[in-house]
């Protein structure tokens, strides 16, 4: 029998969970996993994202995009 667990219990979760979660296409996920900006386990064929990784990941990209503004910000004076 399956035990069935709330997304937000669990340690990991799938792409398509973490594309649910934060909200982007698989596309996009699966560029940051290719390019190394978000880890990721395989196990038994399966890709899974520890929600710590994937906070951490969302978290880079707001200090990113607040980085840029404050480029603009200043280029703009």
């Amino acid at each position: 029998m399956k035990t069935q667990i709330s997304v937000n219990k669990k340690l990991s979760v799938s792409v398509d969970e973490a594309c649910a979660l934060v909200g982007v296409k698989r596309d996009l996920l699966y560029r940051e996993i290719n390019e190394g900006r978000l880890k990721t386990a395989k196990i038994k064929g399966r890709r899974l994202i520890r929600r710590q990784a994937l906070e951490l990941w969302l978290e880079e990209q707001e200090v990113a995009t607040h980085e840029a503004w404050l480029e603009e910000q200043e280029e703009g004076n």
